[in-house]
């Protein structure tokens, strides 16, 4: 029986090319890997010290404030949940549904990723024409606007299936590379968990700082009160700086990790793999990219702080300027999200410095940023869909659990938005990798095409035929290198 033409057998390949061919590769080679020495060094100093400072300011304010911060009473309740046996099943049940359902996607993946962008694609419009439907009756306007949407993303859908058969090759392509190298999804939840860890540490020190000077305003006399509500405010900035720049620059360690395992197996030829090419991006991650992933982390911080401090301002003279700031500030703050994703790719691939990445990736999206846009939208919702798929599965098992094994009243609601809640996350982890992979591939794939016709033709041309003729759909330098061919 004829195989699916979506499954290419990743790894196979010839030796990776030498001589004058590898003269025209512009990715790492594999006998001149991306340099050992540090980059931007001073940042990852900068952001290890504040690490240590926040750490250093919670035994402070737990050992001072300890009784002041503790909760009072533990009155009762309808929905008290003890962890007894019970509890302790459906909790493991969540986590082996949320385990089993992104298996179950990824393999969806590898054979139907050209159907599942399809039906992510046609069901956002569908909805809302089934939605004007509903409301036409009494809501007129509305009914009206949600056809528009509907007509927008049919609109979209049209202009943009001509590329569909390129980004599921990627899809497909990109969860098979990911298979062999299951690692890189361990490091995900490393990060998670270290995600975690510092929130608890970062709650604790905001609550104390916000304590301290809550004492010190109440003691002090009425006209120093207005520099009291300043410290309070920039205080309170550097505290979301801090938050955010530590998230970002552990989100983004996995990134770099993910990404520079995939261009491992795009640059080397399968004979020349390293034994365990994601213990080498993730020291090259840590440590001689950490200052750049640091620096270019550090920028988004402050765009986040920043937003964060004008939304939080409730009273505002001018609510219409305010509302402008807020629009202009999410703006920039996703496009420098958006242009940090490829800025690190190229840290991951070339070991560059941030600012050498930054000026790479911005000549990447002058010349292939529409492609990399519609790539992204139209394999974006597919990992979304399944995340979302993955919570809802969980939160129906563990519903069902909670009312088949406790007599109290709406119990199984609170258990099936914890399991909804727990599997999203998890989904959430693991389509994060296949993001970070799908860009990689991506990168390397518009930079060099050359390097993988020669180390992996197989996989080469199954994504020259999904093209299927149309210049389109492809990258400027992959159509500038059919053009020398021909």
């Amino acid at each position: 029986m004829k195989g699916d033409p979506n499954v290419v057998a990743v790894g196979g390949g010839v030796p990776a090319p030498s001589g004058p061919q590898q003269q025209h590769q512009s990715g790492p080679q594999p006998d001149s890997p991306p340099p050992n020495e540090c980059r931007d060094t001073i940042w990852s100093v900068i952001f290890v010290l504040h690490i240590i400072a926040m750490i250093t300011l919670m035994g402070i304010f737990i050992n001072k404030y300890a009784s002041k911060l503790s909760g009072g009473g533990s009155g009762d309740s309808d929905f008290n949940m003890r962890l007894d046996q019970k509890a302790l099943h459906i909790v493991l049940v969540i986590l082996a549904v949320a385990t089993v359902m992104s298996l179950i996607w990824l393999a969806l993946f590898k054979r139907f990723a050209h159907a599942l962008i399809w039906v992510c694609l046609l069901l956002t419009p569908v909805l809302f024409t089934i939605l004007g439907f509903v409301v036409f009756s009494y809501l007129v306007g509305l009914a009206v606007m949600l056809w528009i949407f509907a007509a927008i993303n049919f609109l979209f859908v049209f202009l943009v299936r001509k590329r569909i058969p390129f980004s599921a090759a990627i899809l497909s392509i990109v969860v098979q590379v990911l298979d062999q190298f299951p690692a890189t999804t361990f490091v995900a939840f490393v990060g998670l968990l270290f995600q975690i860890i510092w929130m608890a540490i970062w709650i604790v020190t905001t609550a104390g700082s916000m304590y301290a000077l809550d004492v010190g305003k109440s003691s002090s006399a009425t006209q120093e009160s207005n520099n009291n509500s300043s410290v309070v405010y920039v205080v309170w900035f550097f505290l979301l700086v801090s938050f955010y720049w530590t998230c970002q620059v552990l989100k983004n360690v996995c990134h770099v990790t993910v990404a520079g395992v995939l261009g491992a197996w795009y640059f080397w030829s399968p004979d020349r793999m390293p034994p365990n090419p994601t213990k080498g991006a993730f020291k090259r991650a840590t440590w001689s990219s950490f200052g750049s992933i640091c620096l270019g982390s550090l920028l988004v911080a402050l765009i986040k702080a920043f937003r964060t401090m004008v939304d939080s301002a409730t009273r505002s003279e001018h609510p219409g300027v305010r509302c402008i700031v807020l629009c202009l500030v999410d703006l920039l703050e996703r496009a420098m999200e958006y242009f940090n994703t490829y800025a690190f790719t190229h840290v991951a691939l070339y070991g560059k410095p941030y600012c050498a990445a930054a000026k790479d990736t911005w000549k990447l999206l002058t010349t292939a940023g529409l492609h990399a846009i519609i790539n992204d939208q139209l394999i974006g919702p597919v990992l979304v869909m399944s995340s979302i798929g993955t919570g809802l599965v969980a939160a129906g098992f563990a519903g069902l659990m909670a009312h088949e094994s406790t007599s109290q009243r709406g119990i199984w609601a609170l258990w099936a938005l914890i399991g909804f809640l727990v599997a999203l996350g998890i989904g959430i982890v693991v389509m994060e990798v296949v993001s970070s992979a799908v860009v990689a591939f991506f990168v390397c794939y518009a930079e060099d095409p050359a390097v993988l016709q020669a180390t992996k033709p197989d996989i080469y041309n199954h994504i020259q035929e999904a093209f299927q003729g149309h210049k389109a759909a492809c990258p400027p330098r992959v159509q500038n290198a059919r053009r020398r061919r021909g």
